[in-house]
């Protein structure tokens, strides 16, 4: 079976891939994210979930 490029859920690289996505829309000039403003909503979400998927890697880090 082919390897698949894109990493396995819970791999820490999948969060930087994901933050790095957030992060550039987050620098996004404000005129050009009101366009988006629905996804204001979404984005503050997902980044509620990743610091609490982050805390969770950090501590099953930590426990090896």
């Amino acid at each position: 079976m082919a390897k698949t490029i894109w990493p396995e859920p819970g791999d820490p690289d999948l969060l930087y891939i994901i933050e790095k996505a957030l992060t550039e829309i987050e620098a996004m000039p404000r005129d050009k994210r009101e366009n988006l403003a629905h996804l204001d909503a979404e984005i503050n979400d997902a980044v509620e979930k990743l610091k609490a998927l982050k805390e969770k890697l950090e501590a099953t880090t930590d426990k090896k």
